[in-house]
């Protein structure tokens, strides 16, 4: 069956979209979606990659996290993508850079083109009634929107105390406040459970040191970074607890029970002694 199916990228915020783990064509739909429409430069470290027009600069870690894979897993269906002419791959020790292989099929750049002109018409023709339809944009995205994660929640339970203890200490800080936002924040805590096997009461009992904590407190301010650091916290977490054991030094001569003696008895070995020094003649 041939012709076009036209699909917009605000699919990946939709609730069906959100199931993990992903399936082989929900992964290689994904890889299209994220793929550069026009070119553009990437900055990693201390280098500027360039980024082209259908190609997406990716790590495998990422992927693995937003599909719901393994990271062999991921390489295996890349390999195999790249062997049936789908995409190319160019891995380095930092990233890797996917190429779809023809992505004009897949990707009009007319229907590009026209989607802009749609959109620059439509900004012009509203310019007058911009605060009315940004308030209703938000009234049709709340109401399309479905909240991943109930208010009574593990997930949920972190994404609170965090925003709360950082908001304590810094009245402005920018928090998330959308329930899109809040998912994504709980998304993390939701990936150290499933994907890192970490047990809930670790996972809040790390995040309360790390609030509590002079130094960790004003690095951890997400649940990202909560969850990339959350091994060097949990170590030093569990070494702050249990009180450091000073070696001691042990006496074999001093395993026994001392004897006390009298005065009396003390007299009789000092003149014994005395004695043996002299050669008996006392």
């Amino acid at each position: 069956m041939d012709g076009w199916v036209k699909l917009h990228r605000s699919i990946k915020d939709n609730w069906v979209w959100k199931d993990k783990p992903f399936s082989k064509g929900q992964a290689w739909l994904d890889i299209l979606m994220e793929c550069n429409h026009k070119p553009g430069k990437v900055n990693i470290g201390l280098s500027v990659i360039p980024v082209e027009r259908g190609q997406k600069l990716w790590s495998i870690k990422d992927m693995a996290d937003q599909w719901g894979w393994s990271r062999k897993k991921v390489s295996s269906f890349l390999n195999v993508l790249e062997m049936d002419n789908m995409l190319h791959q160019k891995r380095t020790s930092k990233y890797t850079l996917l190429t779809i292989v023809n992505y004009d099929l897949y990707q009009s750049k007319d229907d590009e083109e026209e989607h802009q002109k749609n959109i620059t018409g439509t900004s012009r023709e509203h310019h007058g009634n911009t605060n009315k339809n940004v308030k209703n944009d938000k009234n049709i995205n709340n109401k399309e929107y479905q909240k991943k994660y109930s208010d009574g929640s593990f997930e949920m339970k972190c994404v609170n105390y965090l925003p709360s203890s950082i908001k304590s200490e810094m009245p402005g800080a920018k928090l998330p406040t959308t329930d899109i936002a809040i998912d994504k924040w709980c998304d993390y805590i939701e990936k150290m459970i499933r994907i890192d096997k970490r047990p809930e009461d670790d996972i809040w009992n790390t995040l309360v040191f790390a609030r509590a904590d002079h130094f960790w407190k004003v690095n951890i301010r997400s649940t990202s970074k909560f969850r990339e650091k959350y091994e060097t916290l949990y170590l030093q977490m569990k070494n702050k607890k249990e009180p450091s054991q000073q070696s001691k030094v042990t006496n074999k001569f001093n395993q026994f029970p001392q004897r006390e003696y009298s005065q009396k008895q003390m007299s009789e070995i000092n003149r014994k002694l005395l004695n043996k020094a002299l050669g008996g003649k006392l």
